[in-house]
């Protein structure tokens, strides 16, 4: 689970455990315990990956409509969100090609 360090609770913790699951939540500093360097080293590292993700879901929001589909019926959604990755994909596919070029 990769998430902010406001979601770091023991409790969250011990449950990714018990499911398997593991944990990239960004360690939290407080007043008097400042993060270490370590805990910085780390923190950064799971930021690098967290934003890759969080960037794709920011563009689905300002640029492709936004998350909420207005249609009915659950295959016009299906093909709606389909359309939408696929012209995500494409944008990424021509960016790419042209910053390689």
């Amino acid at each position: 689970m990769w998430a902010d360090s406001a979601y770091q609770i023991q409790v969250r913790e011990r449950v990714l455990a018990l499911m398997g699951m593991d944990s990239h939540i960004h360690e939290k500093g407080n007043r008097n315990h400042p993060l270490s360097e370590t805990q910085k080293a780390r923190n950064k590292e799971r930021s690098h990956v967290r934003s890759r993700v969080e960037h794709i879901f920011g563009t689905f929001v300002t640029s492709m409509g936004g998350k909420m589909e207005r249609v009915i019926g659950h295959a016009r959604i299906e093909t709606q969100i389909a359309l939408k990755n696929l012209a995500y994909n494409f944008r990424r596919y021509v960016y790419l090609q042209q910053s390689c070029a």
